[in-house]
Order: C-alpha cells, then sequence, then structure tokens
C-alpha cells in the first residue's frame, strides 16, 4: 500500500471521527421548541344567548399598545426599569389584533349582541357607536401581578359624539410565573376591562 494511500485512510478516519463527535454536540445546542399564546375570551355559554333584534352596531377599534408590546414575543417585567423577552413563548397572533378580537368577543357576550365587530374589517361609515381603546401597559411584574393600563373612549352618533372618555387601572394576579397561568391572569384582566366599558355602553343601546 502506497504511503499516499494510507495518508488518505487515515485522512477519511479523521474526519468520520470528528463529524462522529460533532452530532451529539449538534443535539445539544437544538433551539427549544417555540411556545404559541392566546388571551381567551368569555364563553358564549356563561350568559343569555346573543339576542337576534335589531341593536346598533358597535365597533371596535382603533386600539393601540405600546411598541414595546407589539412584538411576536411576550413581554414581562424584571423590575420596574427592566423588561425580558420569551424568546421562545410568543403571541399566536399580533398583540394589538389579540386584544381587539378578544374585546369584540367579549363586549358581544356581555351585552348580548351580535352586532359587534371590529374596525377597519367593518366600515366605520356603517358604525352606530365606536369604542377606541389606547393601552399603555399590559404585562406580568415579578410578583406575577398582571397589569392593564389605558384609556378607552365611547363615540356614539356614528363615532361624531363622545360618550365616555375613561381611564382603567386593572390588577390579576397570576397563579405562578408560568407563561400559560400569566396569559390566564392577562385574560380575566382584559374580561375585567370589557365589563368595565360595557356599563358605559348599554345605555346607548
Amino acid at each position: 500500500m502506497s504511503v499516499s494511500h494510507r495518508r488518505g485512510r487515515r485522512q477519511g478516519r479523521l474526519v468520520l471521527l470528528l463529524a462522529l463527535l460533532f452530532v451529539p454536540l449538534a443535539a445539544c445546542t437544538e433551539s427549544p421548541p417555540t411556545n404559541l399564546y392566546m388571551i381567551s375570551g368569555l364563553e358564549t355559554e356563561a350568559v343569555n344567548p346573543p339576542s337576534t333584534a335589531s341593536s346598533p352596531v358597535i365597533g371596535v377599534g382603533p386600539i393601540t399598545v405600546p411598541s414595546y408590546l407589539d412584538r411576536p414575543q411576550i413581554v414581562r417585567r424584571a423590575s420596574a426599569n427592566k423588561l425580558v423577552v420569551g424568546e421562545f413563548d410568543r403571541w399566536a397572533e399580533p398583540l394589538k389584533e389579540l386584544v381587539s378580537r378578544v374585546l369584540a368577543e367579549n363586549l358581544a357576550v356581555i351585552l348580548e349582541s351580535d352586532t359587534v365587530f371590529t374596525l377597519p374589517r367593518r366600515r366605520l361609515s356603517e358604525v352606530d357607536i365606536q369604542v377606541e381603546l389606547e393601552v399603555s401597559r399590559f404585562d406580568a411584574a415579578p410578583d406575577g401581578m398582571v397589569h392593564l393600563t389605558g384609556r378607552w373612549a365611547i363615540y356614539s352618533a356614528g363615532g361624531k359624539n363622545l360618550a365616555a372618555a375613561k381611564k382603567s387601572m386593572i390588577r390579576e394576579q397570576s397563579r405562578s410565573d408560568d407563561y400559560e397561568d400569566v396569559t390566564v391572569a392577562m385574560s380575566r384582566a382584559l374580561e375585567r376591562l370589557s365589563e368595565e366599558i360595557a356599563v358605559e355602553l348599554r345605555p346607548l343601546l
């Protein structure tokens, strides 16, 4: 066997050995799976079914959230001035759209109405009452307390007249610091906000 041939075989074995060494290393550095979370709305079965009678059309929107929350990852607070981003714990849809949809669903259930829509899905010219919401905070503190703070306004007469303008500061304690428990507490916080808005909507219906 020639020297060059033996050298080639040794090099081949070395390449194979290195490949076998890197296989478990690559397996160890694999990224963990990404978890997707939702904010749940009120169950329709929990209240009376929606009325089929003609009722004013309610448009929910626009909804705004702070830029630090407007991202796929779920954001939590480590302290008053430090945020933690869950790289592998994300929203199943943009938070702004999620809040808008769930708020509309909650209002439909609470008010027993089948004429609650999100904007701009429904054209503003077709809306009798408009609900706007500006969220300034919607996250969990280090102790698991969820904070939902926002200013909201209700406009009647096709969105022309200001009927109510208020600020809500809602707190809901999470059962643990697990992301799923945090999103459950966030769902309860949004339910409470929906109830506060519904109180002001009822006299306009």
